[in-house]
């Protein structure tokens, strides 16, 4: 009986030291996180994981915040991702995720997380703004490129967004998009106009179309933002060339 009552007594006591030693290092790391110290935090962060298999859901996204602060990017997808399975602030850990993805210039990967995230949380701000910046940007690149169809697909993803203002520069962009190639088509085409008028006729013919087409996106920028002085004035343009 004795036996039994000393062990009992040691489990007791390993279990006390056990809880005291992680409660030390969850709280080591919460302390070098408040003086951005990010380095130790994670490290201490890490140590009491080991201790508790990780099963902190706030310690773990700490860790994957000290992770990215630190450019560990791998190692912040990592935690971002347990974050996400936790189901702890899921829309700070969707876009600190893709952040971390796209650091590594992986684009599919930062693609696919927002993707992912806006199907958990539909229409969220944050996330749409992601994909907002990155496909406006790529697309406006590919545009200055001369890659217009492939711009134009840059710009048709931002469309399919919920926030308003996001919308209507997508359909601006796409709007100015087929007006600018029409344009490129009758410039080139200028020098026909009174030598080979057929020759001119058709090419403009083509850019006619594509005016129209751009017309429509314009029309659809102007329905989400009246004001738009840009939409408003390529319309204008577009309309005096196609008469």
């Amino acid at each position: 009986m004795k036996r039994l009552l000393t062990f009992l007594i040691v489990s007791l006591l390993s279990l006390s030291v056990f809880a005291q030693s992680a409660a030390e290092l969850k709280n080591s790391g919460n302390k070098a996180l408040r003086s951005k110290n990010y380095k130790l935090a994670l490290e201490k962060y890490e140590a009491y994981f080991k201790v508790l298999e990780g099963k902190d859901n706030a310690s773990v996204f700490n860790a994957a915040y000290c992770a990215t602060k630190l450019k560990d990017y791998d190692k912040a997808v990592v935690y971002f991702s347990k974050s996400i399975k936790n189901r702890y602030k899921t829309t700070s850990a969707y876009k600190f995720k893709a952040i971390a993805y796209k650091k590594q210039n992986k684009e599919a990967q930062m693609v696919a997380t927002l993707e992912e995230g806006l199907k958990a949380k539909p229409g969220n701000k944050k996330l749409e703004k992601l994909l907002y910046i990155h496909f406006l940007k790529k697309g406006t690149k590919l545009q200055k490129a001369n890659k217009a169809v492939e711009a134009r697909e840059c710009f048709k993803k931002v469309a399919k967004l919920n926030t308003k203002k996001f919308k209507g520069d997508a359909f601006y962009s796409l709007g100015a998009s087929f007006c600018n190639e029409g344009a490129m088509i009758i410039e080139k085409a200028r020098p026909y106009a009174n030598t080979k008028r057929e020759k001119f006729a058709e090419e403009k013919g083509k850019a006619v179309k594509l005016y129209k087409e751009g017309i429509k996106y314009l029309d659809k920028a102007l329905a989400l933002n009246p004001n738009s002085e840009s939409a408003k004035k390529t319309k204008e343009e577009a309309l005096k060339t196609i008469k």
